[in-house]
């Protein structure tokens, strides 16, 4: 059973594979909340001729080098060897410097997966780090202090990825903007939690601006003396039912921990013999 579970699960990943299937994870801010920081982008091969104005689209850089692109097309452009496309980030404001060709183009996104890229970098993080942990547990520890010790190292593991990965809260700085008005700081949220920024400089604070995942935000900044830094602040932006909800699930791992050991530790209730009868004493 083990064995066809395995060769069912090659072939669910190898065939779409074959047919040119390609995943991508979003790392940068620029398709804001379409596709925010840790979006899974799946993409089937096109052809330029046949991608519409409006589509996302994978392609590689100019040179060849650095990571794929996902964009948007905003336009197509007639040239001797075919259609190129013309592409743009959401919430960038001006187009990429050069059209996309045939040869460039990796595929059209059939598929934006906001979060889920975060999961496909956890998962080898997590998966090989804990089966990690069961073995060495398993080998040297006795049966008894077995349980805590794994909570304790699987609690320590998804701490360590979280702070890597940063799939919860966080913000990306996209530019600072000078007017007459006075300057101002532009982000984008890239947690998949709603956030409250504030912008210090100095001891003057200004905000905060409330995000959803991939938004985009502004705060004024403030006039900056000798010596004084830009700060941005950023912290969860939930109700008390939502943070309520999220502790619960922290406790899960404790709960759970806890009730596996009492059922282990547990005396086993002494065997009653069939058609045994219990004989009570006779009192007066």
């Amino acid at each position: 059973m083990t064995g066809a579970a395995a060769a069912l699960a090659l072939v669910v990943v190898a065939v779409p594979l074959l047919a040119g299937v390609r995943l991508f994870v979003v790392s940068s801010p620029s398709m804001g909340t379409a596709a925010p920081v840790g979006t899974l982008v799946v993409t089937r091969p096109a052809s330029t001729a046949s991608v519409q104005r409006g589509e996302v689209v994978a392609y590689s850089p100019l040179d060849g080098s650095g990571p794929t692109v996902v964009h948007r097309v905003v336009a197509t452009e007639p040239s001797p060897a075919g259609p190129t496309l013309v592409t743009r980030g959401d919430i960038n404001g001006s187009d990429d410097p050069h059209p996309v060709t045939d040869e460039r183009l990796v595929g059209r996104a059939v598929a934006l997966l906001p979060g889920w890229g975060y999961a496909v970098r956890a998962v080898p993080l997590l998966g090989l780090g804990g089966a990690l942990v069961a073995f060495l547990t398993g080998l040297w520890l006795r049966p008894e202090v077995r349980g805590p010790v794994r909570l304790v190292a699987w609690s320590l593991l998804y701490a360590v990825t979280v702070l890597g990965l940063r799939p919860f809260v966080g913000v990306t700085e996209v530019a600072v903007s000078s007017s007459p008005d006075g300057s101002r700081v532009s982000f984008v949220s890239t947690g998949m939690l709603p956030v409250a920024v504030t912008e210090q400089l100095g001891h003057a604070v200004s905000g905060p601006s409330h995000l959803s995942y991939g938004e985009r935000g502004e705060l004024a900044v403030h006039v900056a003396a000798a010596g004084d830094r830009l700060r941005l602040h950023v912290h969860p932006d939930l109700s008390r039912t939502a943070w309520l909800l999220l502790w619960g699930l922290c406790l899960l791992p404790v709960v759970w921990t806890l009730v596996a050991e009492h059922r282990r530790t547990r005396p086993p209730r002494p065997a009653r013999t069939p058609g045994a009868h219990v004989v009570r004493p006779v009192t007066g």
